[in-house]
């Protein structure tokens, strides 16, 4: 216990300790506790966001070290930056 609050400490894989980024290795830890179904459009446009404070190749790095389902929605989201997301969302059709 620290104060009122209570620290649990989780199981890693020494591939998650491998990470490098400050942004992504959080990034990749908070994908997999939303799982497959907790990933909204929503989420993903905040997640692309962070992600654009991180250096790319720190992000790449830990995109590799994440589980296979989790790789490439993160590479997608680094791949992706914002403003190119915006411009193919936001056309008009006609």
């Amino acid at each position: 216990m620290l104060g009122n609050r209570s620290i649990t400490f989780k199981k890693k894989s020494p591939r998650a300790l491998g990470m490098k980024g400050k942004l992504s290795s959080l990034v990749v830890m908070a994908l997999q506790e939303l799982g497959k179904e907790g990933i909204t459009n929503e989420i993903k446009t905040r997640l692309r966001e962070i992600l654009q404070n991180e250096n790319p190749n720190m992000a790449f790095h830990d995109a590799h070290l994440a589980p296979a389902f989790l790789a490439q929605i993160i590479v997608d989201l680094i791949a992706n930056p914002v403003n190119e997301t915006l411009k193919t969302t936001t056309r008009k059709k006609g």
